[in-house]
Order: structure tokens, then C-alpha cells, then sequence
């Protein structure tokens, strides 16, 4: 999608956002749409109000906003739960690659090749 695309894209949801703040789904999009067009404040408000509205805590959009915006340790952290919430291939790529990313190579691979067994908290 192009940024053109994605700025359409955008308006169309705030549009529709307009007409149902406490849509779940709606604040998620427009929070990774604003992820996708480098603005990490903007997706940061519209994650942490998707938040309140619901019981989730989306620790996987959470990780990726922390990776986009540098701060490791805390997106090692939201991968982490996202994990322990729910053991998917999305959830260990995530984890992996931020754990790839701190030059934890070992670890990368174990939580990349593990079964459930493995605990991604695990130090070298």
C-alpha cells in the first residue's frame, strides 16, 4: 500500500471513528495505520485507548510500536507476554526477532525452534 493509499486509508477510519469512539476494531486499525506512516504518538494514543475499551492488553501491537520506536527492552518485554498469553508462530517470530535484534542469538533461536515447554524468559 502505497502512503497515499495508507493516508486514504486513515481518514476513512478516523471518519468512521467520528461516529464510534469505542470501536475495538477501528482504534487498532488507525493505531497501526499511524504505525505504518511513522507516527508513533498518535498510534501509541489510539493502542492506549483501544485498551480501555477492552479486557486485551494487545501486547503484540504494544511490541511493535516499542520496536518502531527503539525502546528494546520494552518491546522484548510486550513479546514476551504476548507469548505467554497465547504460543503462536506470530507471537515467537515477534520475540525472536526482537531478541535477534539485542544480539541475543541463542536465545532467538531457541524461542524460534521451542516447543511450549520453552520458557521464553529464560537468560542464556
Amino acid at each position: 500500500m502505497t502512503t497515499q493509499e495508507l493516508q486514504g486509508k486513515l481518514q476513512d477510519q478516523l471518519l468512521l471513528l467520528a461516529q464510534d469512539s469505542k470501536n475495538q476494531n477501528l482504534l487498532l486499525t488507525v493505531s497501526d495505520c499511524y504505525l505504518q506512516l511513522d507516527g508513533s504518538e498518535s498510534a501509541q494514543r489510539y493502542l492506549d485507548d483501544a485498551k480501555k475499551v477492552s479486557d486485551l492488553h494487545f501486547w503484540d501491537k504494544q511490541g511493535l510500536l516499542y520496536l518502531a520506536t527503539g525502546q528494546m527492552a520494552l518491546a522484548k518485554e510486550a513479546f514476551t507476554q504476548a507469548l505467554a498469553e497465547t504460543d503462536n508462530k506470530v507471537n515467537r517470530y515477534n520475540l525472536g526477532f526482537c531478541l535477534y535484534l539485542n544480539q541475543e542469538f541463542s536465545q532467538a533461536l531457541i524461542v524460534l525452534n521451542a516447543s511450549e515447554e520453552i520458557d521464553p524468559l529464560q537468560s542464556n
